[in-house]
């Protein structure tokens, strides 16, 4: 195929795109059910298939990682424009590699455009990005060494979502963290974002804190100087790297708050949580060579609650079965879950399965 010229993108750039038609935007109340979806979609190689789960699941916000933009491995597609188009709905894209043409790439690697994040809805929306101080990879220097020569770096995507006239905002997160590094180099990217979450809860109480984390440092990763690459790699032997950020780092509240949990049975449980703290004793233990005192300062949660098992809402599973993980998240903060469920289980669609939440205002 001819490729339309390559747009003029750079790293950090938000693109928007509204294909709602102008006549009939969507509108909810505090009463109604809002459905919101979670997946990274592996650069959007089954667009088709993915395009047809996302029609079948019809959410109201899909909060969505890995699209390309003019890339030669995924047809040169705009995917930001091809979804919001195929969904009638209004989107905006963070772009955080361009993706260089190169020798090094494999066919299926292929470069040539952008590569980032992306929140859609059928709602109004503004955009802005988190410039992440904690780069763990150097990606204009050494993504040569992981045969993916880029400029960029990781950024992550908040949407302010507007539901409605009546309705109060939705502050949305769309993440995905490196992989070619350790537990401890996750913690501090993800330490930003729950900093930022807390310094804007007094004016957006509603929050989605969706994404990728990665969080695979465990079982035969930890074999992996690649995928495991910091002390521990071996220190949290016995726990899975999300059972180990539940028990250090989401565990940790900075202020008192009321927050659920999931239970066994699929019910919620309510817990008072009583706190006052200025930073994060779990992982301050550790020392400022590990954990700098500003993650460590940042590094407590501002009253948000993941409804997934850690151990068995597996959402990425490859090597016959040996590296299996949660890696995907779906962080809220006030709302409470009316149902959830999880798709892509053959994995046909993209190498991550799908999370979905139908959540009401609490």
């Amino acid at each position: 195929m001819v490729p339309e010229p390559r747009p003029a993108i750079v790293p950090g750039q938000v693109v928007h795109f509204d294909a709602r038609p102008k006549l009939s935007l969507a509108t909810a109340t505090t009463d109604s059910p809002l459905k919101v979806m979670q997946w990274n979609i592996e650069r959007g190689y089954q667009l088709d298939a993915i395009v047809t789960i996302l029609k079948r699941e019809a959410p109201d916000i899909a909060i969505l990682q890995e699209l390309d933009i003019h890339c030669e491995r995924s047809n040169y597609t705009d995917q930001l424009r091809a979804i919001s188009e195929a969904m009638a709905w209004n989107g905006g894209f963070v772009a955080e590699f361009e993706e260089i043409h190169s020798p090094l790439r494999a066919p299926e690697t292929q470069g040539g455009g952008f590569h980032g994040n992306a929140i859609f809805s059928r709602f109004d929306m503004t955009f802005r990005i988190i410039d992440h101080q904690y780069q763990p990879v150097n990606w204009n220097r050494d993504g040569i060494h992981y045969l993916e020569p880029r400029r960029g770096q990781r950024y992550s995507l908040v949407a302010i979502i507007q539901p409605g006239p009546a309705v109060p905002p939705i502050m949305a997160y769309s993440v995905h963290l490196e992989v070619f590094c350790g537990l401890s180099h996750r913690i501090c990217q993800f330490a930003e974002l729950l900093d930022d979450a807390y310094r804007h809860k007094a004016q957006y109480p509603h929050q989605l804190l969706f994404g990728d984390l990665n969080t695979m440092a465990h079982s035969i990763a930890r074999l992996s100087p690649r995928y495991a690459c910091d002390s521990f790699r071996w220190r949290s032997l016995g726990r899975s790297e999300p059972q180990w950020w539940q028990t250090n780092v989401l565990s940790c509240y900075r202020d008192s708050v009321s927050t659920l949990s999931a239970q066994a049975n699929g019910d919620e449980k309510c817990h008072d949580v009583r706190v006052n703290q200025t930073a994060n004793p779990n992982l301050q233990r550790y020392g400022p060579h590990v954990f700098p005192p500003d993650v460590v300062a940042k590094a407590l949660n501002p009253g948000f609650t993941e409804p997934w098992d850690l151990h068995k809402d597996v959402t990425l599973e490859n090597h016959c079965g040996l590296l299996r993980g949660k890696l995907d998240w779906t962080l809220t903060m006030g709302f409470r879950w009316v149902s959830k469920a999880i798709g892509n289980h053959d994995y046909h669609a993209s190498d991550h399965k799908y999370l979905v939440l139908t959540v009401q205002y609490a």
